[in-house]
């Protein structure tokens, strides 16, 4: 009996590359929601320490990471190697507001690390 389509599209690669990708969209909403999250309840728990320019910094790197690795995910298709730039900008963004959890650090490296996989295997299989 012959193998299934998921079967021939893992033998040839397309099956990895797109769950590569498949991958990086996921982890990238995680990512970039959680930034938007962490900074909209830091916003309105008030996390700082009542300065409002430590609250100033909280958002602009919370929220503008997220919405950066948001975007990033938007263009992983399209543009790998730009949604690459865009996971490093944001996850960097995101990870000084938050490196003190750990997780959100390692969380933005495994994206920048997924988008890079499937930026490398875009521009094979485009070449």
């Amino acid at each position: 009996m012959s193998g299934t389509g998921s079967e021939s599209m893992a033998a040839s690669g397309h099956g990895r590359r797109d769950g590569v990708a498949a991958g990086a969209m996921s982890l990238g909403v995680v990512v970039g929601a959680g930034f938007v999250a962490a900074g909209v309840v830091g916003w309105l728990a008030d996390a700082t320490d009542g300065d409002n320019s430590d609250l100033f910094f909280w958002l602009v790197l919370l929220l503008g990471g997220g919405g950066l690795v948001l975007a990033g995910v938007a263009m992983l298709r399209t543009r790998p190697w730009a949604s690459v730039a865009v996971f490093v900008v944001g996850g960097l963004a995101g990870s000084l507001a938050l490196f003190w959890s750990v997780i959100a650090p390692v969380l933005a490296i495994a994206l920048v690390v997924l988008g890079v996989l499937n930026a490398r295997r875009h521009s094979r299989g485009t070449g």
